[in-house]
């Protein structure tokens, strides 16, 4: 089983095309707004080495894939 979660900011337009790109290559997904749930975001910063939003979290069986940033190509491969 696979979870998709992304780590944004309201303001962060990034996060947007991440946010869209994941809607149009049908993948559901949790979003995570930093500025509302900081103990989160210290999580995802931690687990990507980075505190640049947007974050995409993939988990798959229990096991956290972390990308910092918005990369298309390295999303894309994380989510197929």
């Amino acid at each position: 089983m696979r979870q998709i979660k992304v780590y944004t900011s309201p303001v962060c337009s990034y996060c947007h095309r991440a946010k869209e790109l994941l809607a149009q290559h049908g993948k559901g997904f949790d979003e995570i707004d930093i500025t509302h749930n900081t103990k989160e975001a210290m999580r995802a910063a931690k687990g990507a080495g980075s505190y640049q939003v947007p974050i995409l979290e993939v988990i798959t069986d229990g096991k956290s894939t972390f990308i910092s940033g918005f990369h298309k190509e390295r999303y894309l491969e994380a989510i197929k």
